[in-house]
């Protein structure tokens, strides 16, 4: 493979977009944060939930865990505290408690502060 060929793998963010952000006054989910940032971007490659779970893991910020039905999920370690990035309990549909990570208007700034780290 010639240099020429090998393609860039680095995820580039238009910064603009953060002018036309609407952050929440409210705790959000990732998902709800990059579904906003896809609807700001459609004509670029949406950013998946893997990619921005990466970039906050190795900072330390999220990790894996299994609950104590065995069920793995995303935790907010207590670094994340800092950026406005909580673990938030929640009730399903079918009245059992599990843990969800939460963004506060710190943490979803937070969240696109770090997009162009992405790989």
């Amino acid at each position: 493979i010639t240099p020429d060929k090998i393609k860039n793998t680095n995820f580039q963010f238009d910064i603009s977009i953060l002018d036309n952000f609407e952050f929440e006054n409210r705790t959000i989910s990732l998902t709800e944060i990059l579904r906003k940032v896809a609807q700001l971007t459609p004509t670029m490659k949406k950013i998946k939930y893997s990619q921005v779970f990466d970039v906050l893991n190795k900072k330390g910020i999220l990790v894996k865990n299994k609950d104590d039905n065995g069920v793995t999920r995303t935790v907010a370690t207590d670094l994340a505290g800092q950026y406005g990035i909580t673990n938030v309990q929640k009730t399903s549909v079918y009245g059992k408690i599990y843990t969800s990570v939460g963004y506060d208007i710190n943490g979803q700034k937070y969240v696109l502060s770090i997009l162009n780290e992405i790989k």
